[in-house]
This record gives C-alpha cells, structure tokens and sequence, in this order.
C-alpha cells in the first residue's frame, strides 16, 4: 500500500502514462470491501493492473468498526484512549497488505464531486481525477426541525462522538445519584445503546433511567411487527422505558420537551433519530430524495461511470419502497460494486441487478442477547448473539485474513 506525501506525484505519473484512476470514496464498510476484491480482480489480470490504479480516500488512515461503538461507549471507564481505538478500528495498512497491489490510500477529506469533469476535490490536497468512482461517505447526524438538538444532544457517528459521549456518561455515573439518560430514535442503532447502558457494568451500583423515544408507532419501525415486538419486549425486561409513537419538539439542557408539551428529564440526551449524507453528496447535480440522499437506478448507478453505495444512496426493491441500509447491506454492495468495476473495465454493463432486500441483519441489546436474522429465518437470545459474534468475527476474518487477525488480538 502507497500512501501520501509520495500519492499525488505517483498519481499524476500514472495519468501521464495514460493510466485510469478507479477512486473508492470512503473506507467503510462497502470501501474496504469494494477495494480488497478489485485489487484480487488485478491480480489475476495483469492488463486490467496495468491499465489502472486503485486509489482509496479517507479522512482518516484507519477503518472505523462502527459495530464495537457501542461496547466502547461502555467499556470499562479505566480503559486507556489508545485501547479504546485500537477496539474500534483498523489501521489501513494492516488491511491493505500486499504490496504488489499498489493500492494509493489519500488520507484527505473530501469537500466536492465534479461528475461531469471527473475529478474529485480534496481538503488541503490536489484534485484528483478518475475514470470510475465508488462513492461510499457514510452519513451526518440530521437532527430535522428538533429545536437544539444539534447543540443539546451527543450522537455515535465517529470515534470522536464515543469519546465525548464517555466522558459525559462517566461523569454521571461518578455522581452516584440515578441519572437519566433520554435516547431519541429507536432505529437498530437506538435499540442497540438502549440495551448497552441498560446493561452497563457500573449500573447497579450507580443506577441509570434509560427512556427510548420514536416518533413511529413501534421501535425498529422499518422491520417486520415480530422483530418489533420481539425487540420492544427485551428493551422493558431490562428496564428501559420506551415511548413509541411520541414527538420531540425541542431538547433543552436537563430536558427533552415532547410535542405534548410533557418534559422528560434528561441528564444526557442521544441522538440516533436520523442522519443524511455529507455535503458533497447533497450537491450533486443528480436527482435527490429529501434528506439528501441520490436515487440510484437497480445497478446501484448515479451514471454509468458512478456507483454510490451505503446511506450515500436512496436504493427503491421492485415495489417501490425505500431499502433501508444496514452495515451488512453495504458490505454486499461493495461486493458488488466491486463486480461492476470489473465488468467496466472489460468494456461490460453490470452483469446484474443489484438485489435490493434485506438479506441479514443483527440487532444487540444489552449482554448475550441479540435478533439475528439470515436466509430468512430469525433467531433470538443467547443463539442470536452467538451468531452475531460470528458473523462479525466472518468479516474481521474477510479484511484482515485469519493470521493477522489472531496477531491483532493477542497483541491488544
């Protein structure tokens, strides 16, 4: 793997030598995917490596595991900073290890998408041009037409966000007296931390009000009425009030004011109630949906030359309806896109639609407990969470390869 300051010169030979640019915007889930499968795909074509290069652009120079916030939030308070985000991420070059691969990692934010030029604009680094993009940013909390919510509430998109949000919350728990902690949105993600403080390790000795808010009549209201039901009954069992069907209209400092007029207390507030895609996908000159998000047509396409993945994209089933995107969603996505590239490359149109469905989802709460869903079939409790545990361990497997993922947790 190649990274900066030596990219932008390499970048710029390549072009001169007549070399395509295939950029993977963003290093999640779908980008990391997307890039270790093309670079097999150059490896057992020569003509196709020579005729391109992989570039990889990220903010950071680490993979973000978004699934492990949620156990940092409530990791052990004496846990060090340096521990903590070796739990939730994974540097890039102990994912991208082959060096005949020659991936290009530009760490560098990306503040504008030129489509029609080509060419992408980065924060404080030279614009880059490409042949084909991958676009997969991930999102930004949206906190809508809830007055204060971006000042008052704490949100988990970012490593950043876990930080700040364990600071708070230890602090709470250090006062000793029972604080009240008020989660809006019962999405996956909501639910998911729900269920996390519920079964906090210091709360039984410095007790905590958890409240969960959803303006939809059910929690995880884009799922089945089973997975619903299923998930509302394990979030009461384990003490956490949930207030379905209920409007936020402001949220103050020591308040979450409902559109009832009634006042929740709230010594911390979260939000998961929403999110939208960053601004230099809000601005493309495509088709958007009112959050932001591009509709993209069955291949998973803004244009032929652009594929935009994850919550980047309004992807609509056979019926319709909005897909909602959930992390193994994306993963699938940049298997595919990673298809689609190869299929570009060879002068092909993608070979198929991309299915838009939920295939598998898992939703954690609290300790040894979690929905699983796969193949169609759900399984809940003790065997749910076995099954998660495995299915991320599977992807940990897919990125790392199973030696370096053993050295990874020794080491730690």
């Amino acid at each position: 793997m190649l990274a900066m300051p030596i990219t932008h010169f390499l970048i710029v030979f390549f072009m001169q030598q007549g070399i395509g640019n295939i950029v993977i915007a963003g290093g999640g889930y779908a980008g990391v995917t997307a890039t270790r499968l093309i670079a097999r795909f150059q490896r057992a074509n020569p003509t196709l490596k020579e005729a391109y290069r992989l570039i990889v652009i990220d903010h950071s120079d680490r993979h973000r595991l978004a699934f492990r916030y949620t156990s940092a939030l409530c990791a052990d308070p004496a846990m060090s900073a340096k521990q903590l985000i070796q739990s939730m991420s994974i540097p890039f070059k102990n994912i991208f290890t082959r060096e005949s691969d020659e991936i290009i990692l530009v760490q560098s934010a990306i503040t504008a998408i030129d489509p029609d030029n080509y060419v992408l604009y980065l924060k404080d680094n030279d614009p880059i041009e490409y042949v084909y993009l991958i676009v997969a940013l991930g999102s930004e909390s949206w906190f809508g037409n809830v007055s204060n919510a971006s000042r008052c509430c704490f949100s988990l998109s970012s490593m950043q966000d876990v930080f700040r949000m364990r600071a708070r919350l230890n602090t709470l728990l250090r006062a000793k007296i029972v604080s009240n902690i008020t989660i809006i949105g019962a999405g996956m993600m909501g639910c998911d931390i729900a269920g996390a403080l519920a079964c906090h390790p210091m709360k039984k000795k410095f007790p905590l009000s958890i409240t969960l808010i959803e303006q939809q009549d059910r929690v995880v209201p884009y799922l089945p009425l089973h997975v619903s039901s299923c998930i509302s009954k394990r979030l009461s069992r384990l003490g956490v009030r949930v207030m379905t069907g209920t409007s936020v209209e402001a949220v103050n400092k020591g308040t979450v004011l409902l559109k009832t007029e009634e006042a929740v207390l709230s010594d911390m507030t979260l939000w998961t109630g929403g999110t939208r895609p960053p601004a230099c996908i809000r601005s493309l000159p495509f088709e958007h949906d009112d959050l932001g998000r591009v509709y993209v047509n069955e291949y998973l396409q803004a244009r032929p030359d652009m594929l935009i993945l994850g919550t980047n994209a309004h992807m609509r089933s056979v019926l319709g309806d909005r897909v909602p995107v959930y992390s193994d969603t994306t993963i699938r996505q940049g298997r595919y896109a990673a298809y689609a590239v190869d299929q570009f490359t060879r002068h092909a149109s993608p070979p198929f639609p991309f299915p838009a469905k939920l295939q598998r989802y898992r939703i954690p709460i609290g300790d040894s407990w979690a929905l699983y869903y796969r193949w169609g079939l759900y399984v809940s409790g003790m065997l749910g969470c076995v099954a998660t545990k495995l299915s991320r361990a599977r992807y940990l497997v897919h990125i790392m390869g199973i030696i370096r993922l053993f050295s990874r947790l020794f080491s730690s």
